[in-house]
């Protein structure tokens, strides 16, 4: 399952390239995200982890050459059917709650994504929490379990995540963009990378 829901989360957010190489942490996989223009992610992925539903959760936290220190969290919804929704849709913003462990839940804000090429994943797009985000991630670097709560058309959904060696592909990952960073050298080129961040505060 890991391999097709890969590749299909890869063909979401890229051009029609290579795989990239990958590493495997316990459940989680860091690889990089290129969009065929240049615009590189270096991302942290894995999957949820009941699997009960036909559809496959993939989770993935982002970082951009420019701005490595900053991680932009996604999830998408791989499904076996089309979706039936426009492509490049983009919608308002909505709520839901999150939850390391037993420690206090947060509640934070996202929005749903459909990509005009691939009419079978939605991405659903966190663009702010409550709390810090050094908060955030000193409990996922401690925890164990991470869920999510969405009501969406009334329904309730609940999504969990294990956080077995998310702490060492985030440190992966900040090396990579960091030492891409570097090696672009160019304020124009960061600043285009960083751009993609911004997309997510809309």
């Amino acid at each position: 399952m890991w391999t097709s829901a890969f590749a299909a989360l890869l063909a979401a957010s890229s051009a029609a390239t290579p795989p990239p190489p990958t590493t495997q942490v316990q459940d989680w996989k860091a690889t990089i995200a290129d969009d065929g223009a240049g615009s590189l992610l270096f991302r942290a992925m894995t999957l949820e982890e009941t699997g009960l539903d036909e559809d496959t959760l993939v989770l993935s936290l982002d970082r951009v050459p420019g701005n490595c220190d900053q991680v932009l969290i996604s999830m998408a919804v791989v499904s076996q059917e089309l979706h039936g929704l426009p492509g490049g849709m983009l919608s308002p913003s909505f709520f839901g709650e999150m939850q390391v462990d037993r420690l206090k839940p947060r509640r934070f804000d996202y929005r749903f994504l459909t990509d005009p090429h691939f009419d079978n994943v939605i991405l659903v797009q966190l663009t702010g929490w409550e709390r810090s985000d050094d908060d955030l991630f000193a409990e996922l670097r401690q925890g164990q379990k991470w869920k999510f709560r969405f009501v969406v058309d009334g329904e309730e959904h609940q999504w969990r995540f294990s956080l077995m060696g998310v702490t060492k592909v985030l440190d992966l990952t900040h090396q990579q963009c960091l030492a891409k960073s570097e090696e672009t050298g160019s304020t124009e080129n960061v600043l285009e990378q960083a751009a993609l961040s911004e997309e997510y505060a809309l």
